[in-house]
């Protein structure tokens, strides 16, 4: 009986921040954790384990059972730090709120329950009963919907879509710069992705492609759509088709390793953060290391992820090396299966030793 309390607790706590986040879409957000249920949690994430994952939302800190968590992602201090002042600035303009109404009111008669607006302990019925007050509530709420542009677009294709950043002003017309295609992990999304991409197409001056999986990861049958994913690209934008990078996180990552090394002539060179050999082949389809042209191969990896994953990558390391690869290994310290805004900005300084941005 306790535990389904618990359980109940937690989960209400993520359905009222999800409708919070969609009422609110202009919050600064710094981590993202995605539950197996299709729900996500944006703030801080401030531990995680095999055991729990704890996160900070505007509502108070939540703990959450590590097997109902799919992926976490993480992004930078300073996008923390800038949430963490947010929060703040909406607590006080919450609270001169209540200071202003309270003085427009009339006290009410008999003892008074005072909930603090920033407890996370809210209860179900509250959340289904809650229900927009006409007129003023309603258009503040559609005022809060209205979001800037995106500095980046969705383009369909086929069954699918895919996100595009690039710099300003560039068009098919102009000289030809590098390709970056980003995969995302499974269960996430490429909206999700982007948010780790978007800004390094100008400050690096490079195309980044974020395909949407068709179905919740990656398979081998993919591998056709993002073909025709490229020439679309082409035709739109100024690709260096000798400059096409690809990188990806986790199961995307795995499919990163495996379009790697089986289309050597399309993809210049391949960075994985928590990806293998291993679990490429087992999910994706056959990888072969040998009778193709060697590519160079970055392989990122947490301290702090599993120690099966931790040693499957550092398998295809030595796999890879020993077939000839260029391979550059890094383990993060402290990093567990994450992915941060720092793997993007190192992948792309790891591009500029390979001459391709």
């Amino acid at each position: 009986m306790r535990n389904r309390y618990k359980n109940l607790r937690w989960q209400t706590a993520v359905r009222i921040t999800a409708v919070m986040l969609f009422i609110f879409p202009g919050i600064c957000v710094a981590d993202s954790v995605r539950l197996k249920n299709g729900s996500v949690l944006e703030g801080i994430v401030l531990d995680a384990d095999d055991v729990t994952v704890v996160i900070r939302v505007d509502i108070g800190k939540m703990t959450l059972p590590r097997g109902q968590v799919e992926e976490i992602i993480t992004d930078n201090p300073q996008q923390q730090t800038e949430l963490q002042q947010q929060w703040q600035q909406e607590k006080a303009a919450r609270r001169q709120q209540d200071l202003s109404a309270a003085a427009t009111t009339a006290p009410p008669e008999g003892p008074v329950l005072v909930v603090p607006r920033e407890s996370a302990e809210i209860t179900a019925s509250a959340a289904q009963t809650a229900e927009p007050q006409p007129g003023v509530a309603q258009d503040t709420a559609k005022q809060a919907r209205t979001a800037p542009p995106r500095p980046f677009v969705q383009k369909s294709l086929g069954e699918g879509y895919y996100l595009v950043a690039a710099p300003s002003a560039v068009s098919s017309g102009s000289s030809r710069i590098p390709l970056v295609i980003a995969l995302h992990g499974y269960s996430s999304s490429a909206e999700n992705f982007m948010e780790f991409w978007k800004f390094e197409a100008k400050r690096n001056n490079l195309i980044v492609a974020c395909p949407q999986s068709r179905g919740r990861g990656w398979t081998g049958a993919d591998s056709p759509w993002i073909f025709k994913m490229l020439d679309d690209l082409k035709r739109d934008y100024p690709v260096d088709s000798a400059n096409i990078f690809v990188t990806g996180f986790s199961q995307g990552a795995h499919f990163v390793l495996y379009l790697g090394m089986s289309y050597p002539k399309v993809f210049r060179a391949a960075a994985a953060v928590a990806g293998s050999l291993s679990r490429a082949r087992e999910s994706i389809g056959a990888v072969s290391v040998s009778g193709h042209a060697r590519i160079p191969v970055l392989l990122y990896i947490g301290t702090e992820d599993t120690g099966e994953r931790r040693a499957e990558v550092r398998r295809s390391r030595d796999e890879l090396r020993q077939a000839g690869y260029r391979v550059s290994y890094r383990e993060i310290p402290n990093a567990a299966h994450v992915y941060m805004s720092r793997y993007s900005q190192e992948i792309c300084a790891w591009l500029k030793t390979l001459e391709i941005l």
